[in-house]
């Protein structure tokens, strides 16, 4: 495991993507957004969000999850379960999907939600985040079943065009 400081969240952070603003990121997990600053080496987180639905997951947990040698699938199943809920798969489907807007916003899935989020104030960032606003694809889509589970709305991806617009 790493000696370095770490930004908590997960069990899923895919990847970081830089901010508008140089010199910081955008940190997203599959419970949280947190915007940090690259610091040298190191990365200082100054602000942070939970995703709506969501279960915030402690380090003392994921270092559990990550430490553990498993014996069966069933047992590294029944850790994932006892941590985030009992519904793996579904504890991990936020935060899948995101884009960072040239003009400071990130655009992050939320289960079925698209959440527009950005500092509260761009000039003093532990001031915190804010959700600008959200749309929810569930009221605008029909829901579908896949290989037999009950109809919902689900993401598969997100994306950004050339000109800004967000692409769902």
């Amino acid at each position: 495991m790493s000696k370095l400081p770490r930004i908590e969240g997960g069990p899923i952070n895919i990847q970081n993507v830089y901010a508008s603003e140089p010199g910081y990121l955008w940190s997203v997990s599959s419970n949280r957004v947190a915007y940090v600053r690259v610091d040298g080496d190191k990365l200082v987180q100054l602000a942070d969000i939970d995703l709506p639905g969501t279960r915030r997951v402690k380090g003392e947990a994921l270092d559990r999850l990550l430490s553990t040698d498993f014996a069966s699938v069933d047992q590294a199943f029944a850790l994932a379960k006892d941590i985030v809920g009992p519904n793996p798969s579904v504890a991990t489907q936020s935060g899948v999907y995101f884009v960072a807007g040239n003009d400071g916003t990130l655009y992050v899935n939320a289960n079925s939600k698209v959440m527009a989020i950005a500092l509260k104030d761009p000039a003093d960032p532990s001031k915190g985040l804010r959700v600008k606003r959200t749309f929810d694809a569930a009221a605008a889509l029909k829901p579908a079943s896949v290989l037999g589970s009950p109809p919902e709305v689900k993401m598969v991806g997100m994306g950004m065009t050339y000109d800004g617009h967000l692409v769902i």
